[in-house]
């Protein structure tokens, strides 16, 4: 699974098996509010661009993501094969998953990249 701070353009991504590329990234602090990545999303079919993928409705799920424990319990007892997280886990078993508004500058420190996108903040 890709995390959005190894987002930049031209990246391809896969979801649900169809392929996007990104073509424009930005990383957006407004004068409130925290900051936000603005992206957008091209499904690309053999190399060439299918589809602009609308982003409304769309949100950036960071991790760590928080469950209470029978919740999650119950995620990791039934069928894991194809989850990318814990929360598509708990969506899997039949959980519903709330959303937080959370603090785009908490990245999962995972690359290179992700380290010199931190250093560059400091």
């Amino acid at each position: 699974m890709i995390s959005t701070n190894q987002f930049k353009n031209g990246t391809h991504i896969e979801v649900d098996g169809k392929v996007f590329k990104v073509v424009d990234f930005q990383h957006v602090k407004p004068g409130k509010g925290g900051a936000f990545v603005r992206t957008k999303l091209k499904r690309v079919e053999d190399g060439v661009v299918a589809e602009t993928v609308a982003r409304e409705g769309l949100v950036r799920a960071q991790t760590p993501q928080a469950f209470l424990a029978p919740s999650l319990r119950k995620a990791f007892a039934g069928q894991i094969a194809g989850a990318t997280d814990c929360a598509s886990l708990v969506e899997q078993s039949g959980g519903r998953v709330a959303v937080v508004e959370g603090d785009p500058r908490l990245l999962k420190i995972t690359t290179q990249a992700d380290l010199a996108l931190v250093e560059s903040w400091l």
